[in-house]
């Protein structure tokens, strides 16, 4: 787990051979504590959040009180300078880079599936037989029992195959062509950003050269982040 960057290449997807766990990690982020939107009312009063197309806000990877001489933050520096949005631009290249922050759980997209269950049933699984799920792929998300038979039911997903969810005993099982489900697991991965700032601030003391502070800012311009809100 850590801070990853890597480049975009010109068709928009991640290049891989340039992925990079940062190191050292930043000692702070600043994101956005509030939530994304407008709460309104409609005419029966029932509240409602409105969600704009597009999340603009800034966000920061943050470090600080690097001293200049030490090595792996000239290497830190050398990763990050070429990330700049602006920077990018010159060369040509896509002016969009790929950044994973996969240890404070904030930058994370909503992966999410329905569909209605199928064959037999069982009182720990559910099986959905037009499925191609990956193994385990919805390991740890959650998965809600919506119409039919044993509907208003939420478990945890322990294990899945390619057609059926593994999950702790329901209290009433689903039933083949009765109930329907959706399935939703929160995922830290990679993430399509624009990078619109890198600096860093010098502070001298002690006869040596200090970092202060240095920032990476980005926006994240995701279509899998946005479509959440």
């Amino acid at each position: 787990m850590g801070f990853h960057i890597s480049k975009c290449a010109a068709n928009g997807t991640r290049i891989a051979l340039a992925d990079v766990e940062l190191s050292p990690r930043p000692v702070d982020v600043e994101y956005p504590t509030e939530s994304l939107g407008t709460l309104r009312e409609v005419p029966d009063g029932t509240p409602v959040q409105q969600y704009p197309a597009w999340d603009g806000r800034v966000r920061h990877w943050v470090w600080r009180g690097y001293p200049g001489w030490m090595f792996k933050y000239q290497e830190l520096w050398t990763a990050l300078e070429p990330l700049l949005s602006r920077s990018r631009a010159d060369l040509a290249a896509s002016p969009y880079v790929y950044l994973k922050d996969d240890v404070t759980g904030q930058l994370q997209y909503l992966l999410s599936d329905h569909g209605t269950a199928t064959g037999t049933q069982s009182g720990t699984t559910l099986q959905d037989s037009s499925k191609t799920w990956g193994t385990n792929a919805w390991a740890t998300g959650l998965v809600e029992l919506l119409d039919g038979t044993g509907a208003g039911q939420v478990r945890a997903v322990s294990s899945n195959t390619d057609k059926v969810l593994t999950v702790p005993a329901w209290d009433t099982s689903p039933v083949a062509a009765s109930t329907t489900y959706g399935v939703r697991l929160w995922v830290a991965d990679w993430l399509k950003c624009r990078v619109v700032a890198c600096t860093r601030k010098v502070a001298s003391g002690g006869g040596y050269v200090r970092y202060e502070e240095t920032r990476l800012s980005f926006v994240i311009e995701d279509s899998r982040w946005n479509a959440v809100g």
